[in-house]
């Protein structure tokens, strides 16, 4: 059997384009005890591989030659296992391939509170899962604080926002287009959306606030943080957890003062979302909860087309996705 897959063929100075990638076949190997054949149906690109082909994620480097990591939902269509069968839905790193064989160890079956397939990438799966941590495990919430984001209808950010919201907070996002501020303030209802490409950002939040940000998730750093920093309030919460801005440059700015930080008495922590798989439980509860319940709003960006990852993952790197980017077999 012949398979596909996507590897990295150099590595970009900055934004990744189409060029950076190669799509080549290979051949499928015999399965040996104790492993699964899995053909993958949805694959999830994120900005985190950015940071791996730059060398600088915590889970490792991508190099040139190298198959693309990534999180995969698939069925297993051969198996020599006796945990999993033929037929079973899983999800695993399958990576950027038509096909992969996994050991029992590497897989778990998609959960049945699971909505749909793909949402155990999306808003049921790593992505949700973090904004979830942020605001339930992190943030504090309280009725009456004021809740900042940037990359606001992105999966993360959209999702801590909502629950934010469901906790009593005034939310704030701040977007790239016209067609996400709308999408914002329609279905993940926030109570305002700033177009950063058309509005100055932080005069409307000095407009919005008077006592200042009680709560920002930070996906962006920056220049972002920096400025973001002089408009927190007393006894803030800033959580940090991604660094947009920087993953297609080679030199990283650095972080806000640490006399804002003490002025306003704020507490800043960092969110790595691999601590909270222990509370998974917890927080597939919810979400199926509020999905079903309309109270949580789920935007994709879906590709058909292993063929499409690089054009997929060159739009998400630029910020022209809208939602969670998934390509889908």
């Amino acid at each position: 059997m012949i398979g596909q897959r996507v590897l990295l063929k150099s590595i970009p100075e900055q934004i990744p384009s189409e060029n950076h990638f190669q799509i080549e076949n290979f051949d499928i190997t015999t399965l040996k005890e104790d492993e699964v054949l899995i053909q993958n149906q949805f694959l999830s690109l994120d900005p985190y591989m950015r940071s791996q082909i730059a060398g600088r994620h915590l889970s490792g480097t991508i190099k040139p030659g190298e198959m693309m990591r990534g999180e995969t939902v698939g069925k297993i269509i051969d198996s020599k296992s006796t945990q999993f069968n033929t037929g079973d839905m899983v999800i695993g790193f399958g990576g950027w391939c038509s096909h992969y064989i996994a050991s029992n160890d590497s897989l778990k079956k998609i959960d049945s509170r699971i909505i749909k397939p793909q949402y155990a990438l999306s808003v049921q799966g790593m992505p949700g899962l973090t904004g979830w941590a942020a605001v339930k495990k992190l943030a504090e919430p309280k009725k009456g604080d004021i809740f900042l984001t940037a990359a606001a209808s992105g999966p993360v950010g959209s999702t801590a926002a909502q629950i934010a919201k469901m906790h009593g907070c005034t939310t704030i996002g701040v977007v790239g287009s016209e067609q996400k501020k709308e999408w914002a303030l329609s279905f993940a209802k926030y109570d305002h959306v700033i177009n950063r490409k058309k509005e100055d950002t932080f005069l409307k939040i000095k407009e919005i606030v008077s006592d200042g940000v009680d709560i920002y998730l930070d996906l962006i750093a920056g220049q972002f943080l920096l400025d973001t920093c002089d408009h927190i309030a007393m006894n803030a919460r800033v959580i940090l957890c991604g660094a947009m801005s920087e993953y297609n440059v080679k030199k990283r700015m650095g972080g806000p003062s640490p006399a804002q930080i003490i002025k306003a008495r704020a507490k800043v922590m960092g969110l790595v979302v691999y601590d909270y798989y222990s509370v998974q439980d917890e927080f597939i509860n919810d979400t199926q909860s509020w999905i079903n319940n309309d109270h949580l709003a789920v935007k994709e960006d879906i590709y058909k087309g292993l063929e499409k990852a690089p054009y997929a993952f060159e739009r998400l790197m630029s910020g022209k996705n809208f939602g969670k980017t998934l390509i889908e077999f």
